[in-house]
C-alpha cells in the first residue's frame, strides 16, 4: 500500500503525508475531521474524520494506517468479484445447458 496521504481543505490540495504526519496532524490540530484525504488504496477521497484510527488518535493505529478500514475495503471487493463471478458461471451454464436441448 501506498504511504502517500492528500489532504483537500478549502479547496486545496495538500500532500503528499505520510500516515505518521497525517496521525501528527490530527493531534496538534492542523488536520482536521472535516478535511477531505485520499490514499491510492481509497476509491474516493474520505472526510479524514471517518478515517477509522486517525480521530481520536489512537497510538495502537500509528504504526497501520487505517489498515483496518482498508482491509474491510479489500475483502469486499473480493466477496463481490467472487459473487459475480459464480452468476457469471450459472448464467453460462444455463445458456450452454438450454442450447444443448434446442
Amino acid at each position: 500500500m501506498s504511504d502517500e496521504w492528500h489532504i483537500i481543505r478549502s479547496n486545496q490540495k495538500l500532500g503528499p503525508y505520510t500516515w505518521e504526519e497525517l496521525c501528527r496532524g490530527a493531534r496538534d490540530g492542523t488536520v482536521q475531521r472535516n478535511d477531505w484525504v485520499w490514499n491510492r488504496a481509497l476509491r474516493e477521497w474520505l472526510l479524514a474524520g471517518h478515517l477509522p484510527g486517525l480521530f481520536p488518535f489512537d497510538e495502537a493505529f500509528a504504526s497501520r494506517p487505517g489498515q483496518e478500514y482498508l482491509a474491510r475495503r479489500r475483502k469486499k471487493r473480493w466477496v463481490v468479484a467472487i459473487v459475480l463471478g459464480l452468476i457469471a458461471l450459472v448464467v453460462a451454464a444455463s445458456l450452454l445447458l438450454g442450447a444443448g436441448s434446442a
